[in-house]
């Protein structure tokens, strides 16, 4: 249940741009989770209906798991919210469990997050990756047209 190729596997590939959407089909976080994640961490303007945060989260949780920062009991699955904290520099933890009631959906569920969780051992923030370096000089080339090739498709009036 908490092997590392197993969660993997079902958290798919990571060569994506749909990095949220990736996420949703690997958990589930119900919203006012996600609003109690918000309101725990240090203030952040974190977006419409918090999108900011689950596109971090959709990052750092996906790197947790590729990196093998997570923790575990016999039923709970636990990991860091990434490199959030509270306002008293507490880490934010996250609990997840399996979701066997649900076919035909995300394989886990966020259970309760927050600073203070009981976990056999708790869990570490991932690294983050390194930017991939481009050398100096190098030309950057715009692969399609830009948005504005007619300015009198785009005129304002004032």
């Amino acid at each position: 249940m908490f092997d590392h190729n197993t969660l993997i596997e079902q958290l798919g590939d990571p060569y994506t741009n749909a990095v949220v959407a990736r996420f949703g089909r690997f958990t589930f976080i119900r919203d006012e989770l996600l609003q109690n994640i918000a309101t725990s961490a240090l203030n952040e303007a974190w977006g419409k209906d918090n999108f900011v945060l689950k596109y971090y989260l959709s990052a750092h949780i996906s790197w947790s798991i590729e990196q093998g920062c997570f923790t575990h009991s016999t039923n709970q699955l636990y990991l860091t919210a990434g490199h959030l904290q509270t306002r008293y520099g507490t880490p934010i933890y996250l609990v997840f469990e399996q979701n066997k009631n649900r076919a035909n959906q995300a394989p886990w569920y966020l259970v309760t997050s927050g600073s203070q969780i009981s976990a056999p051992e708790l869990p570490v923030p991932p690294k983050i990756p390194e930017q991939p370096q481009v050398q100096p000089g190098a030309e950057i080339v715009m692969m399609h047209d830009h948005i504005l090739t007619d300015p009198r498709a785009h005129s304002v009036s004032c």
